[in-house]
């Protein structure tokens, strides 16, 4: 995620005091978030990728807190910014999404993901406050969604 993407999505968040990132990777957005002045919390279930964010935090002068954790279980963030993960290593054919937004409760969220992945509808009983496309490369696209 390119750090003005991920500025921008942390920016779109609102006033908050502290920032969750529940599929954190090497730690983009909890740099951006942390350095704006949030307390940044970032979970990811590969301890490679966590290992990583902690370090690029680490160098970047954020305190984060970064754990290795399932985002599947985690139920309860006020507010979020997350790039949901896409990819050839990525296994979202197993209802990761689905799994993920049940039951989730939060104040509002930025939730980015590429562009042919369908998450409105895993959200339905929220507003999606505002809806952005942003052209990556060649065919591929990145939707941004604003969520209360």
């Amino acid at each position: 995620l390119h750090p003005r993407v991920a500025r921008a999505m942390v920016n779109l968040l609102g006033e908050c005091s502290e920032v969750f990132d529940p599929f954190c990777g090497s730690g983009g957005i909890l740099i951006e978030a942390g350095l704006t002045g949030h307390e940044v919390v970032g979970f990811d279930i590969d301890k490679i990728q966590v290992a990583r964010a902690k370090i690029n935090c680490k160098h970047f002068g954020v305190d984060a807190r970064i754990e290795i954790k399932d985002a599947t279980l985690v139920k309860e963030m006020d507010y979020f910014v997350c790039d949901l993960p896409y990819g050839l290593n990525t296994k979202t054919s197993d209802g990761l999404f689905e799994k993920f937004f049940d039951g989730l409760k939060f104040k509002r969220a930025v939730v980015g993901c590429a562009g042919f992945q369908d998450v409105a509808h895993l959200i339905e009983d929220r507003e999606v406050l505002y809806e952005f496309t942003l052209p990556l490369h060649k065919n591929l696209k990145k939707k941004i969604l604003v969520i209360e």
